[in-house]
């Protein structure tokens, strides 16, 4: 158990680069399907005919069944579903069922462990990441139209993640994880230009579970696989490194990012307020919700971190280094995050007696470590 709580120390830094960034509380635009004899939905259901399969075992009517089981009839089905098991703020889960299918998949929660879901239901694989770049409407049109099929993987990096069902001219649907305030499913249309309008700052990219082209050629499947350009992003960050792995299998999920682009400054700390911001994160609360809210006399409610501060302070995730001070620029122990994170998941308080400043390499290497080895 220990272990495994220490483990969790993993998220910890999982993303120190963390600068300024709040989750998005705003989706583009988009038009969410409630009503089950909504004609959109045979329409998104007839598109799927128009997609290649010949790289995978499926057939399109075999996919559509798929696709119309998880609109209507799932435990967490898109229409009059139930609550999904596995929120942001929950553990990562390696395995999902509903009444009908489970699979395992790679460690994740939230909107990216339902994505990964589907993509397992149907073909058995996650797939590569394809066309990682920002779109305008005509360059996510022409992507989404050429390599787009039901099942396959919509992400927006570092943000959120959609499981594609179809797409024709004037937009695309999907299925995705709606958020823990109701941890249901949503159905929705989306239009091509506010979806490119709203993410405009964005990469957005597939993992591609279907590697065909809907011109009828096979783009034949790859496994991830970093480019030269990746492999070789941080200038801080060699292959001889003992943490290189680590630090590019954080990169590669969008666990981690780096700092100023080109460095992943290995050896810093985290403050105090990164570790909150952190968590605040991965809890995927909608701490925006306290902007502007008063938490510790030394916390300006314009900082950067002040909102998730704040949350933090509301739900008993921090109580400060004392009732009005927080020190947000302070570094924090793996101890003192350890309890953090054990007041977020609701645990038994422990320490463990590791005053030892958490470094980046590290959080790194323990967050490889937890994903790829959780059971």
């Amino acid at each position: 158990m220990i272990k495994r709580i220490f483990c969790f120390v993993v998220i910890v830094t999982m993303v120190l680069a963390i600068s300024p960034v709040f989750m998005i509380t705003a989706r583009a635009a988009t038009a969410k399907i409630t009503d089950p004899s909504d004609p959109r939905i045979e329409e998104m259901l007839a598109l799927i005919d128009n997609q290649n399969f010949s790289s995978t075992k499926r057939t399109a009517a075999e996919v559509k069944e798929i696709i119309r089981h998880f609109i209507f009839d799932s435990t967490f089905a898109g229409i009059g579903s139930g609550r999904y098991p596995h929120p942001n703020r929950g553990s990562y889960t390696t395995s999902i069922k509903d009444n009908v299918y489970s699979s395992s998949v790679r460690g994740s929660k939230g909107c990216m462990s339902y994505a990964y879901f589907l993509s397992m239901v149907i073909y058995g694989q996650l797939g590569a990441r394809l066309g990682e770049q920002r779109y305008t409407e005509a360059t996510l049109r022409t992507f989404l139209l050429t390599y787009a099929q039901a099942g396959d993987h919509l992400r927006i990096s570092g943000r959120h993640s959609l499981a594609v069902i179809s797409c024709n001219n004037d937009g695309f649907y999907t299925l995705d994880y709606a958020g823990d305030s109701t941890q249901g499913i949503n159905l929705c249309c989306w239009s091509y230009a506010e979806f490119a309008r709203s993410y405009s700052r964005y990469s957005l990219y597939l993992y591609d579970a279907n590697p065909s082209k809907n011109d009828g050629t096979i783009q034949p499947y790859q496994p991830p696989e970093l480019t030269p350009e990746e492999e070789d992003r941080y200038l801080d960050v060699s292959k001889s490194d003992w943490f290189y792995d680590s630090v590019m299998f954080v990169y590669e999920y969008d666990l981690m990012i780096g700092i100023d682009g080109d460095r992943f400054a290995p050896n810093e700390t985290l403050t105090r307020e990164q570790a909150i911001q952190i968590i605040a994160r991965l809890s995927g609360s909608e701490y925006a919700v306290y902007e502007e809210q008063a938490s510790f006399d030394d916390i300006d409610p314009l900082r950067w971190s002040a909102a998730a501060i704040a949350w933090a302070k509301d739900t008993g995730v921090t109580k400060g280094v004392d009732a009005k001070t927080f020190d947000p620029e302070g570094i924090v122990t793996m101890d003192q995050f350890e309890v953090m994170l054990m007041r977020h998941f609701k645990l038994e308080e422990m320490w463990l007696g590791n005053t030892i400043p958490c470094s980046r390499m590290y959080a790194a290497f323990l967050l490889y470590d937890y994903i790829a080895n959780f059971d």
